[in-house]
């Protein structure tokens, strides 16, 4: 290090010989540059800045958020980008009162910065055992209500592997309620793929009151939901009975959505799934679906691969989904019309035969098939003679 002082001062330092030291030393360039700065000279001085030091407005906000440091960030840059405005707003949410007045004049730091102060926090609760940590934790840390004051509702996919009906296996999704103040799981729905149905038959559960199940079910005075376009859906106002959708618009219409949509068309050359795009995949969609009988997943997965390889721009969720179910009805609907059309009139009533029940028995011919191999084999044996 002295050399490169001696280099520095006579004005030969290069990126060349700092490059050389880092390697050497095993350290990183950005590390020698420190070190060669002018507080290294300075005796009784440390090169190294000082660590920044988390505020009461932080650690509540990082409660409040559950953890989410980017959320904190997020509200805390809003509020120091318009200290004076009497609401702010992050991500569509107001940011609380309390927040906002902690927060103001307090220096900006980046998201990182705020990522090692909350690890470095909590790695010195950890060092205190299990006490210091539960002191530090943030889990139900918020304020207590009381029952059906707020429920929370949420998709998840769950770490688990289930083999559908038809397809390979897959991990399925839950659309859960969870009563704020008890944490108490007030409803839920499991399903392959998220949508508007589960999260219906979640609140649904959520609202009807069975015995069974203990003292829940009532109308909550505030629900809190997901940012999935499936909560903004007409049916879901519906059945929480919100008289004014224009409350679910953030959800919907949330500019960063749009903001970044048009980053991605300027700066990768990705166009809109729509007009002659759209067409073009929906007719490759429906050769996919023709070619062969594949399930849903396998065909979604496809169609995730096929956009992006025609740089289009991914739609959401619940409309890829749409489109691959209709295209798989259509082409279900065109196999059973041409296997109707090229079946006679003698195999025709034999097989309309089949879904008749004889007199005196209480099945159909076509029962039979799933009741015992050897009738079934002898009913086939008798289609294919014929």
């Amino acid at each position: 290090m002295e050399r490169l002082r001696q280099l520095r001062d006579s004005g030969e330092l290069t990126t060349a010989h700092v490059r050389l030291a880092a390697s050497g030393l095993g350290v990183a360039e950005r590390s020698v540059w420190r070190w060669l700065g002018p507080a290294a000279d300075r005796p009784g001085t440390s090169a190294e800045r000082a660590p920044y030091r988390l505020s009461e407005a932080d650690r509540e906000a990082y409660a409040r958020y559950r953890g989410n440091v980017a959320a904190v960030h997020r509200a805390r840059s809003a509020v120091l980008a318009d200290p004076g405005a009497p609401t702010v707003l992050a991500a569509g949410v107001p940011v609380p009162a309390s927040l906002c007045e902690g927060w103001r004049g307090a220096p900006p730091v980046t998201r990182r910065t705020l990522q090692r102060a909350f690890r470095r926090e909590l790695a010195a609760a950890w060092a205190e055992g299990e006490e210091g940590h539960r002191a530090a934790g943030v889990y139900l840390t918020r304020p207590a209500g009381h029952r059906n004051q707020v429920w929370e509702m949420d998709h998840k996919q769950l770490p688990i592997l289930v083999m559908p009906p038809r397809g390979a296996a897959c991990c399925p999704w839950v659309t859960t309620v969870v009563d704020d103040a008890t944490r108490v799981l007030a409803g839920w729905a499991i399903a392959l793929t998220p949508h508007a149905g589960t999260v219906l038959t979640a609140v649904r559960m959520a609202l009807v009151h069975d015995p069974d199940r203990g003292p829940f079910g009532a109308i909550p005075a505030r629900v809190r939901i997901d940012r999935g376009l499936e909560f903004a859906a007409g049916a879901v106002h519906d059945a929480l009975g919100i008289d004014d959708p224009g409350v679910l618009a953030g959800y919907r219409d949330m500019p960063v959505r749009w903001r970044h949509t048009a980053e991605i068309r300027d700066r990768y050359g990705y166009r809109d799934f729509t007009g002659p795009d759209r067409f073009a995949f929906t007719a490759w969609l429906y050769r996919q679906a023709w070619a062969d009988e594949v399930a849903s997943s396998v065909l979604f997965r496809a169609a995730h691969r096929q956009l992006l390889a025609r740089q289009i721009l991914l739609p959401g969720h619940s409309v890829l989904t749409r489109l691959i179910a209709t295209v798989r009805e259509r082409a279900t609907h065109r196999v059973h019309s041409r296997l109707a059309r090229a079946v006679g009139p003698e195999l025709r009533a034999q097989l309309e035969k089949l879904l008749l029940v004889p007199e005196g028995q209480r099945r159909s011919e076509l029962d039979l098939f799933g009741s015992s191999p050897s009738k079934a084999e002898t009913h086939i044996e008798m289609i294919l003679e014929w």
